[in-house]
């Protein structure tokens, strides 16, 4: 795994990244990352030994809260979506927390174990 760099102007990220098309997907990271900061939680990604990760764990030193987050931009790809929900319900388990979230950018869903996929505009309004 590289380093993942996340940045406070997303138009100077894609003014001098070397991609050819744009990544919505790293861009709706971004943006979930610089609102949880704003929000005041402290921020890790987590991963497994088995390679199984989920975007960010986030404590908040003051409310006594953390969350499980997961980004993706669309989970309609069946390989997208197991992906995604194995390894948020993966580290769910090895950290004993009970609830996730899968932020998207308009899917909308509630599965099994207490995990909501959520869409970024309405999980903005939840912080």
């Amino acid at each position: 795994m590289g380093i993942i760099f996340y940045t406070i102007d997303t138009g100077l990220l894609n003014a001098m990244s070397f991609r050819n098309s744009s990544n919505y997907g790293a861009l709706l990271e971004n943006f979930v990352f610089m609102q949880l900061r704003r929000h005041g939680y402290m921020i890790e990604y987590v991963s497994t030994k088995e390679g199984y990760e989920t975007d960010f764990f986030a404590r908040h030193p003051i409310k006594n809260e953390i969350k499980l987050v997961q980004v993706c931009w669309d989970m309609s790809d069946e390989k997208t979506f197991q992906r995604e929900l194995r390894g948020l319900q993966t580290i769910m388990k090895a950290l004993s927390i009970t609830s996730g979230t899968i932020v998207t950018y308009d899917d909308e869903t509630s599965l099994d174990n207490n995990i909501a996929v959520i869409p970024v505009w309405k999980w903005l309004l939840s912080l």
